[in-house]
Order: C-alpha cells, then structure tokens, then sequence
C-alpha cells in the first residue's frame, strides 16, 4: 500500500513543483536603451521619440537599432508595470509593411485616441493584444503591445 501511495505521489509532487517554477517570477533582464536610441538618432533618417519619463517599474528588455539600405527602424522592448509587455517600433521605412507586421491576424480598427498632442491610430485583437500607431510624412511609430490600454497611452505619451 506504501508503494502504491508513493508511486501516485511522486509524479504528482514532481508536477506541482515544475508548475511552481515555471509560475514563479523570475528576474527580467534590463537593457539600456541609451546606446540603440544615440544610433537611430546619428543615422539622422528621421527625428526620433525617445521615451521620457517612464517611472523605474518600466523594465526595459530589448533595444536595437537596424539600417538596411536607408531604412532605420529603432525597437526598444518593455516589461510594464502590470508584467505585460509593450514595445516601440520607430521607422522611415514603408507604413503599411510596418503596420502589417505589427498588428496581429485578426485585429481590427479601433478608432483613434489623442495623446500626447497626436493622434495615434488604434488596432485591438484577441488577448489583449493591441497597437497604437502614429503615421507621419518621415517616420511611423508604433507602440505595440499586450497590456492594458492605461499602459500602452502611458508609453504613447511618454515619447517625445
């Protein structure tokens, strides 16, 4: 009967264990977004929106700057206050392919919202899934996340 117990047992306190770890919070690795920003900013393609004022619960994740042929494009990822996940993505390159490559699937318009002085169209899909976008003649910006809508405006508006 012993034997029987734990050969129930076990497995089942092996499983409750890994759950455990893989459930539990786990330290985020924070970038300097510094270094990608003063890139994007010397390859002098467009003006670029740095984000300010962010409080330090905004855990900066990822941050990278690219230029192919001509087109910058600047990425800086977040781990919102909420441990969501947010990023900006900073363009000359061509609109409607950023924009297809950062709206998911079956996202659909979602009108607009003034922020920060702009008005910033807005995308929402499944899962909390959304994107924020700001289309201008020398660059797109578009705050892409999955987070709440207070989170993705705080970010929105904190670029200038």
């Amino acid at each position: 009967m012993i034997i029987s117990m734990a050969v129930l047992l076990v497995p089942i306190l092996i499983a409750v264990g890994v759950w455990q770890y893989l459930s539990s919070d786990r330290q985020v690795t924070v970038v300097d977004a510094k270094p990608a920003i003063t890139q994007a900013r010397q390859a002098d393609r467009f003006p670029v929106a740095a984000p300010r004022r962010l409080g330090p619960d905004w855990k900066v994740t990822s941050a990278e700057t690219t230029d192919q042929r001509g087109t910058v494009t600047l990425r800086l990822g977040y781990v919102t206050p909420s441990g969501g996940f947010a990023q900006i993505v900073e363009s000359n390159g061509d609109a409607a392919k950023l924009l297809s490559d950062a709206v998911p699937k079956h996202a659909r318009p979602a009108g607009s919202q003034h922020i920060g002085g702009a008005d910033w169209a807005r995308y929402t899909g499944d899962k909390n899934n959304q994107v924020l976008a700001l289309l201008q003649p020398d660059r797109t910006i578009l705050v892409v996340g999955q987070t709440n809508d207070d989170e993705m405006r705080t970010l929105a508006g904190s670029l200038h």
